[in-house]
């Protein structure tokens, strides 16, 4: 929501707005509607957002060659019976990338994450 504001469609009612949490932990957010027209606040609301950890469900060990940029592909499945738009980030892009980052899935469809490990100048564990 761009500075925060919410535009009021100009027929009035309802909206939807939709939270993706980019770190688990409570978060406090002000969220305001406007009317565009006469320049005035309609509602304000103040929205707290409880975020948890995303459950692992498989971890995979991917030796790197020093030196060496190498891509591999993680197969991923949409557990659910309706589709699903998945969206992977990498918390260390500087290590890895994700070259797939938006997954439009239908139910049950099984796709690949395509990842690029980026070239490190050094070995050991990161």
């Amino acid at each position: 929501i761009p500075g925060g504001f919410l535009e009021t469609s100009p027929m009035g009612g309802q909206f939807n707005i939709a939270v993706t949490p980019s770190a688990t932990g409570t978060h406090c957010v002000r969220l305001h509607a406007v009317d565009q027209a006469a320049r005035t606040l309609v509602a304000a609301w103040l929205v707290n957002i409880a975020a948890d950890p995303p459950q692992i469900k498989s971890a995979h060990e991917i030796p790197i060659p020093v030196g060496a940029e190498l891509m591999k592909r993680l197969v991923f499945r949409n557990e659910s019976n309706q589709s699903n738009t998945f969206v992977v980030v990498s918390s260390m892009p500087s290590v890895v990338s994700v070259r797939t980052p938006t997954l439009c899935m239908n139910a049950r469809e099984t796709q690949y994450i395509e990842l690029v490990f980026r070239d490190q100048v050094h070995s050991g564990v990161l």
